[in-house]
């Protein structure tokens, strides 16, 4: 004889009922979005629990911030102050036969604009029409900056890192600018601008006739005298980009002339002119 050992010996033609599996319930954050920045210093996050009658706690940085007993809506809420930082937000439900269920998110709070800053400051002068801006933007949540200058050169998507070198080139002489915009990850901007003043300028270093330096002598450019001079060291800085007939006229010297290209490309632009046939007017 085989004893059957289901249902205490009773065999399987007992009628038993079936132990049911136990509840399962979820609790879900709905919004804001996880990992999203957050705009308010007023926070309000939405969510749900499929558990009946549950009791629901918020947690803020492994602290209770709040209780309540879930309302069976479509959602339910908790809202609360916060300051800038991250702020972790942990909802757990649970009801009186010990089920519960949790969901977890984390914010971000970002008030703060970026700060930009330069190694060139405002109202400086150039004798030259390129100039490189180094540019710092700090900012703890960073994303990407932009540039419009007034010499044609914009670039809407600079690389995503806090220091840049600008390099601006084919400015006219005259006042020039840069405006330099830069946005963090939390929709914060600020836009500085960097004022310039791109000049040509030609730097007469000697006057030689045969051999003899000439330190006194009268200079036109173009067939305008811009005036004179008693050093060998002469600026000629009410120039714009291109060439230029030089004309210079020392006492008792026959005239000399000499065409000068002033480029675009060095801060000081030199040249020395000599003469092997001057005629002594005295």
């Amino acid at each position: 004889e085989v004893i059957e050992l289901y249902n205490n010996g009773l065999g399987l033609a007992y009628p038993y009922a079936a132990v049911p599996p136990p509840a399962t319930f979820s609790t879900t954050i709905l919004s804001p979005a996880n990992l999203s920045y957050i705009s308010s210093t007023n926070l309000t996050i939405f969510f749900n629990t499929s558990m009946p009658s549950a009791s629901c706690d918020l947690q803020i940085n492994n602290t209770i911030n709040d209780s309540k007993t879930y309302d069976n809506s479509a959602n339910d809420t908790f809202s609360l102050p916060i300051g800038e930082g991250v702020w972790e937000t942990y909802i757990n439900c649970s009801n009186s036969t010990n089920n519960a269920s949790s969901d977890i998110y984390t914010y971000y709070l970002d008030l703060t604009e970026p700060v930009i800053t330069s190694n060139i400051e405002n109202n400086n002068t150039y004798w030259t029409n390129q100039v490189t801006y180094n540019i710092n933007t700090t900012d703890i949540n960073f994303d990407y900056s932009t540039y419009l200058d007034s010499c044609g050169n914009t670039n809407t998507s600079m690389a995503s890192t806090y220091l840049e070198t600008i390099n601006i080139t084919g400015c006219g002489v005259g006042q020039q600018h840069i405006n330099i915009t830069a946005y963090d990850l939390a929709g914060n901007s600020i836009t500085k601008s960097y004022v310039w003043y791109s000049r040509a300028r030609l730097n007469i270093t000697a006057v030689v006739f045969n051999g003899t330096a000439i330190t006194t002598f009268t200079i036109s450019k173009n067939g305008t005298e811009d005036g004179n001079t008693t050093s060998a060291f002469y600026h000629l800085d009410n120039l714009t980009f291109g060439v230029y007939n030089i004309t210079i006229d020392p006492p008792g010297y026959e005239i000399a002339s000499a065409i000068v290209t002033v480029n675009t490309t060095y801060s000081t632009h030199q040249f020395t002119l000599y003469t092997t046939n001057s005629i002594d007017r005295k």
